[in-house]
């Protein structure tokens, strides 16, 4: 059966369509968004360092053949804004994101799309803290009936990752999100990532800075609920 996926937000177009996007893992034009951008933005704040740079480079490469001066201004936009991640962190984003909504003006709607574009993390194998086995049941979890999570859980519970205690560490972050999913609903994925990336831009300790950024990661690797 389909499980409801809970919309929190404020109701408006671009909400929704940045929903859909997000909850789908699908391309939507959203005002101001580049495809050929928002495919290096995706997953950024979940690479490591060197990635990032790298990705950094191949955005700056992009802008300089740009021609039009609309798509000029976005592509610097974020351009921009993944050097201030590479340079500041991932709290820049939520640093950004709060900046912005205080701004007027015709650029504010754009920027947010762009900066929403920066907020998506990637559980991807190879990712520091990312468990395969663990990825492989997150992907489909939220899609799972009531009765399939019960069961589910009950697999990733059994798993064993004596072997590795960083494993270990990861395991326990990954079971954590899974029960209170079960318990809380499709919802805490979505909220638990807006609680954290606002955490972010706050003035915290870079120990929880880490620690939050870990578990976003880990986030990430739950797939929709459609």
């Amino acid at each position: 059966s389909t499980v409801p996926i809970p919309f929190t937000a404020t109701v408006t177009a671009s909400n929704l369509l940045l929903f859909v996007k997000q909850t789908l893992g699908v391309w939507i034009g959203l005002p101001g968004c580049l495809e050929r951008y928002d495919s290096l933005t995706d997953g950024f704040l979940s690479l490591e360092e060197s990635q990032k740079t790298e990705k950094v480079a191949a955005a700056e490469d992009l802008l300089a053949k740009e021609e039009a001066d609309a798509d000029k201004k976005t592509a610097s936009f974020y351009v921009e804004m993944m050097k201030n991640v590479v340079k500041e962190g991932n709290g820049a984003v939520a640093k950004a994101t709060k900046a912005i909504e205080e701004e007027a003006g015709d650029d504010k709607d754009w920027k947010q799309n762009v900066l929403a574009s920066l907020t998506k993390y990637r559980c991807k194998s190879g990712h520091t803290g990312c468990l395969k086995a663990m990825d492989a049941v997150a992907e489909t979890f939220l899609a799972a009936s009531v009765e399939e999570r019960a069961g589910l859980l009950k697999k990733v519970q059994a798993l064993d990752f004596s072997k590795d205690e960083a494993d270990q560490e990861s395991a326990k972050v990954y079971l954590g999100i899974f029960k209170r999913i079960v318990d809380k609903g499709t919802g805490y994925v979505e909220s638990e990532t807006a609680r954290l990336n606002k955490l972010l831009g706050s003035q915290i300790s870079d120990n929880k800075k880490k620690q939050f950024q870990f578990k976003l990661t880990i986030l990430g690797a739950f797939g929709s609920s459609a």
